[in-house]
């Protein structure tokens, strides 16, 4: 299949309602941007053509077959007009199938392809013959003079391709110690397969997503009714009732009115621009991405970031303790969702997730366990047990948390637990002790702020009934 751009034009000044002449095809065009969407793509190419006196069909083919026609823009330079375009597939290019079906075939296209010039032509025909009216007005012995010479015509045009063309983003997360800042480098894996070859051309990414649709959604009337349980029978019963006369029929599905859901809701240099509804990253160096399906990366930017340095631990859950880098000025980026691979001090230390749209004004990321922490839960079972209370039960349970600082330097660390919540009126929980924890009553969570020297070890209890 190929997939072809035709389009009539005309110079500007004609003697007659000249024939049209043999189309020209121009096949080398070159592509001079691409715009990326995070489905689907803006492709800008340029062409140039030598140009006859009169009617003249262009041809531009070895085009992505996955154009949308209606996004389409043509514009030249030179003495000429254009005067209609039109986009086709032609299938003539096709494997063979069989002899048979493959003669049939062609048949049939090249009538269509006929067809579809003819209808172009009645098109450009009554437009060249209101530019002939128009060139009447130039008037003198010169009137209606035809262009001898032939001209060299230069178009640009571009198109959306749909589909099959992706970026996502993703980034490398790199702390050299806990005295410096984060380097955050904003990268992209572009992919495509549209079918044209992406060679040495400017690039731009654009956080828009024309697939999705523009048009805003609407609310239906909810309706409500009363629940309608439906009568189940057995086939014995079916039986039974097979002879007796029948009630009016209710559809299956029918017995109950609801609410129906009638609309789904739906170290480059780099210059970034925004609107209010998108950002795009337009990329000074020339890149290539074959139409090979492949991830491609391109990077987009490079930001130092200030970030407060924290060891967390939950030892509840885990015994290791966590260092994590709490960002801040990150909001000023219009980074996007994606994987990152973290790195500490030149080594990698694993992979986590950026996603911006579920923090607030700080951007936590975990860099990895310190195993030179060494942390400890342990439940005192002296203080731990169950009591009876005439018809009551009780229960204590009493916990140490030890944390040793095994670094040469003094560290800053948060220190989770919690307490019970009870949803029943008949159970209550006391809090006996936390060693100076702040105890969140909402959620339960009990949290330790400690700094521990080099060499030290800290100790908390929580307790309680």
């Amino acid at each position: 299949m190929k997939i072809i751009i035709r389009f009539m034009l005309a110079t500007l000044l004609l003697p007659c309602l000249a024939k049209a002449q043999d189309p020209v095809w121009v096949g080398n065009s070159e592509i001079k941007e691409v715009k990326i969407f995070q489905n689907g793509a803006m492709v800008t190419r340029t062409a140039k053509a030598t140009l006859n006196p009169g009617l003249q069909e262009v041809v531009l083919d070895g085009l992505s077959p996955y154009i949308n026609p209606q996004s389409i823009s043509l514009k030249g330079t030179g003495d000429a007009t254009i005067l209609a375009v039109s986009f086709q597939q032609n299938y003539l290019v096709e494997k063979k199938k069989s002899k048979e079906i493959t003669s049939l075939e062609q048949d049939l296209d090249s009538l269509s392809l006929r067809l579809q010039q003819v209808k172009n032509k009645i098109v450009v025909l009554s437009e060249t013959q209101a530019l002939l009216q128009a060139n009447k007005s130039i008037g003198g012995a010169n009137n209606g003079v035809l262009v001898d010479e032939p001209t060299m015509s230069s178009f640009d045009f571009s198109y959306v391709i749909n589909s099959n063309v992706t970026w996502y983003a993703f980034y490398d997360i790199k702390v050299k110690d806990v005295n410096s800042p984060v380097e955050l480098v904003y990268k992209a894996k572009v992919n495509q397969s549209s079918g044209e070859d992406w060679n040495q051309v400017r690039l731009s990414l654009s956080t828009g997503n024309p697939a999705v649709g523009s048009e805003r959604p609407f609310l239906n009337p909810w309706y409500l009714n009363f629940y309608q349980p439906r009568q189940m029978y057995s086939l014995q019963d079916k039986a039974n009732r097979m002879d007796m006369p029948s009630a009016p029929a209710v559809a299956e599905g029918a017995v109950m009115s609801k609410a129906e859901d009638q609309q789904d809701m739906k170290n480059v240099s780099v210059i970034m621009s925004e609107n209010q509804l998108s950002s795009s990253f337009e990329i000074q160096q020339p890149y290539s991405i074959p139409s090979d399906g492949q991830d491609y990366q391109v990077e987009i930017q490079k930001h130092s970031l200030k970030a407060d340095y924290n060891y967390i631990v939950l030892p509840k859950l885990d015994a290791d303790a966590f260092l994590t880098a709490r960002i801040t000025g990150w909001e000023e980026l219009s980074l996007t969702a994606g994987g990152a691979n973290i790195y500490f001090d030149g080594a990698y230390v694993g992979e986590s997730f950026v996603n911006p749209a579920e923090t607030n004004d700080t951007l936590e990321i975990s860099l990895g366990r310190d195993k030179r922490i060494v942390v400890k839960r342990e439940k005192l079972k002296d203080l731990s047990g169950s009591k009876l209370f005439g018809g009551n039960k009780e229960r204590s349970l009493s916990y140490d948390i030890s944390i040793k600082n095994g670094k040469k330097e003094a560290i800053s660390i948060l220190l989770y637990d919690q307490i019970p919540l009870t949803m029943q009126k008949d159970i209550e929980v006391k809090v006996e002790e936390l060693s100076g924890g702040e105890h969140n009553v909402e959620t339960g969570e009990v949290k330790w702020k400690l700094q521990i020297p080099a060499g030290e070890t800290t100790k908390k209890r929580l307790s309680l009934r």
